[in-house]
């Protein structure tokens, strides 16, 4: 194992992470399974980024490129983990980077995962209808449709403790197209709009959550746990 966090640390993108930095982000390598870490030499060796770029977050297929602000660690999001640099953005955008190259540029590897849309509504039905019954509010089948009630429940659901659950309120608000999240979510207009946008984000907060380990991942197995095993399954498969 740490050989291969060792050939891991040699690759391009990690040179550029400063010293004092390496150190708290390869605690998470340090975590990882043989499976995950062989993933990361399989498939990280590409990855360049732009780290310490301020009020930056984002991957960029134009110039295939991760920009973030690794030390920006005042986010609530990462002050909430009591993490000294921000490494669930990282794993967030290199999530990004992975779903347009590990199968080419033509390919999403987010397209590539059967069913992988209907498993995140599925995942969301099963919950919501758990907060409904809690409060005895009607369940549902679908995300087509919520009552003002229901949708009061699940905000104060999300918002509890939210800034653990950033991930879980983005993809609610793109599965109900807006409609119904938490604190947080992509709220440029249009942005939900894009064919495939929910399961593209969805990759990017299931590598995040698979690399984070800890509470991170713990909350997104208990709103998403269907689709995290499908996801993981995937992903150790491509390790071979």
């Amino acid at each position: 194992k740490s050989g291969k966090i060792k050939e891991i640390e040699s690759q391009k993108w990690a040179g550029k992470i400063k010293k004092a930095d390496k150190e708290p982000l390869f605690r998470h390598f340090s975590e990882a399974t043989d499976k995950e870490l062989g993933f990361w030499q399989k498939y990280g060796s590409g990855i360049d980024g732009n780290f310490y770029q301020p009020r930056a977050g984002w991957y960029s297929p134009s110039d295939n490129t991760v920009h973030l602000d690794l030390g920006n660690v005042n986010d609530p999001r990462v002050k909430r983990i009591g993490d000294t640099v921000d490494a669930r953005l990282f794993f967030h955008e290199t999530g990004h980077y992975f779903d347009y190259n590990v199968f080419g540029r033509n390919q999403r590897l987010s397209a590539t995962i059967n069913g992988l849309s209907d498993t995140l509504k599925e995942d969301a039905v099963q919950y919501a209808n758990s907060v409904f019954k809690s409060q005895g509010l009607p369940t549902i089948k679908s995300l087509s449709r919520f009552s003002t009630a229901q949708k009061q429940a699940i905000y104060a659901d999300l918002v509890d403790d939210g800034d653990l659950k950033n991930a879980v309120s983005d993809l609610w608000h793109g599965l109900t197209n807006g409609r119904v999240s938490g604190r947080y979510g992509h709220f440029s207009k249009g942005y939900w709009d894009y064919p495939g946008m929910v399961e593209q984000e969805a990759v990017a907060h299931l590598f995040e959550a698979k690399m984070m380990k800890g509470e991170r991942l713990d909350v997104f197995k208990r709103y998403f746990p269907k689709t995290y095993e499908k996801f993981e399954a995937f992903i150790d498969a491509l390790e071979v």
